[in-house]
């Protein structure tokens, strides 16, 4: 046995017990055993034993070579049962505790053919190989396996669904492999609502007319992003310690790499006054810039600049920041901003650094990184994440790129018993490869996992319904129908 062998279940063995029984109990067990022979069930003792190897279990019935047999494999409650022409006098209760993440427990009783043996699993196993042994009758299970399905939801997008079974217990994916060169789609991401505030993955692809969405980057209750994000080419949430992020350039084509922004306003003669954040709360000595994105503002804490189609206008009070322009606030006795005159010209650019060979217009920070030119990488401790994100088996949901450029989106369920124990980031990254990605990335996961196509929610999401997110990465098909 190679690493656990289970204690073995017994038959009477009536040759034993003859010996030291009177004439007439002996002439009764004959009774007994030419009955069994009349109903076909073979007069043999049996010896049940179990062991578990690095991929399967087996279970073997000794005295069940050559005789009557039927396998009957469930899933729905998982198990394995398999009836033998053998007698079912058991000296013991009948029942062993296998304690193992997919094989519970194996139980012996009387069947219809005479013993009945069944195999309890904790989640449904492929179909089980039965062979003989010698005169026993093995039943092999494998633990470890993998079950891939993809089919074409419209031309250049596939769904795939990926049903497995690990060491540490069931898995199940749904992921989405995107054609990105294809002129009918777009892959972008994007808020969910809007604006800062949260909403579910499924109504979010609704207000899109997209496909199909997953959920997108790291959040705060409020509604804001946590993370870098850059939407139609303006900056929209600033990043967190140059976090992983995936992108798309102005020629459509989208990569993944580490991006920190910077911000400043410029006038016409290209004077700058650097800036220290956007759309988020500010603190003194602190200026930071609201974009409409950000919805209700939150109270003053300083002084308001508003700008609108390039133009500094007198103070409006407004509480949102207008869709043609901005608002930056700062300390009262901040000597740069005395610049920022009414009927002045200033603008609100960024910069995202490194270059990533072109402009970006759309970018979604995450993190960490977990595939860099096909090889394992993962940088959560550089990027600063805590050991829950770093080391948990989780739900999770991450975006990867192939070499023959197809975008994936994935998700991972978790913390679901029986369905999906979910994965840590190393078993996502190994996953990923698997896939085909040669870079990928992680993003927000736990609850907020979620896949959406064609309206409908195609994973289980571990709180038992939709977490509303803060963004999302969406699948537009515009001309091509479902």
């Amino acid at each position: 046995m190679n690493r656990q062998q289970g204690r073995r279940l017994k038959a009477v063995d009536r040759r034993r017990l003859t010996s030291s029984w009177s004439p007439i109990f002996a002439f009764i067990l004959l009774v007994i055993l030419l009955s069994d022979a009349a109903c076909g069930k073979a007069a043999v003792s049996s010896d049940l034993s179990w062991r578990l190897r690095s991929e399967v279990f087996e279970l073997s019935i000794g005295g069940a070579g050559g005789t009557k047999y039927r396998v009957t494999h469930m899933t729905s409650p998982p198990k394995v049962v398999v009836d033998v022409a053998l007698s079912a006098d058991l000296d013991d209760s009948g029942e062993l505790e296998v304690g193992d993440v997919a094989v519970r427990r194996v139980r012996a009783s009387e069947g219809p053919l005479g013993l009945r043996v069944v195999i309890d699993l904790a989640y449904p196993l492929p179909r089980p190989l039965v062979q003989a042994d010698g005169d026993a009758l093995v039943i092999t299970l494998r633990r470890i396996f993998r079950s891939v399905d993809e089919t074409q939801v419209v031309p250049g997008v596939w769904f795939g669904q990926v049903r497995g079974g690990e060491v540490h217990g069931p898995i199940n994916v749904k992921y989405l492999r995107v054609d990105v060169g294809r002129p009918s789609l777009r892959v972008y991401p994007a808020l969910a609502s809007g604006r800062f505030a949260l909403d579910t993955v499924s109504r979010a692809a609704r207000r899109y007319g997209a496909l199909a969405a997953v959920n997108g980057g790291y959040f705060h209750w409020t509604g804001r992003p946590l993370g870098l994000l850059v939407l139609e080419g303006r900056l929209v949430s600033e990043d967190v310690r140059g976090r992983t992020a995936f992108g798309l350039r102005a020629d459509g084509t989208p990569f993944i790499a580490p991006l920190s922004a910077s911000l400043w306003l410029e006038d016409a003669w290209g004077r700058r006054i650097l800036l220290d954040g956007i759309n988020r709360p500010r603190v003194s000595g602190e200026a930071v810039a609201y974009t409409s994105h950000y919805g209700p503002l939150p109270t003053a804490r300083g002084v308001r600049v508003y700008v609108r189609g390039g133009v500094v206008v007198a103070g409006e009070g407004s509480k949102e920041a207008p869709e043609d322009g901005f608002v930056v606030e700062y300390d009262e006795n901040d000597a740069r901003f005395l610049a920022l005159a009414t009927g002045e010209r200033w603008t609100l650019r960024h910069e995202l650094l490194p270059d990533v060979g072109g402009e970006v217009v759309f970018a979604l920070g995450a993190g960490p990184t977990l595939l860099v030119d096909g090889e394992i990488q993962i940088t959560g401790t550089q990027e600063g994440f805590q050991p829950d994100v770093l080391y948990g088996r989780a739900p999770r949901t991450a975006l990867g790129l192939t070499a023959d450029g197809k975008l994936l989106l994935v998700v991972v369920d978790g913390r679901a018993e029986g369905f999906s124990s979910g994965m840590t980031l190393e078993e996502l990254a190994f996953f990923m490869k698997e896939l085909g990605a040669v870079s990928a990335m992680n993003l927000d996961g736990g609850g907020s996992s979620t896949l959406v196509v064609g309206g409908w929610v195609l994973n289980r999401p571990s709180g038992g319904e939709e977490r509303a997110v803060a963004s999302v990465i969406v699948v537009d098909a515009a001309g091509e129908e479902l």
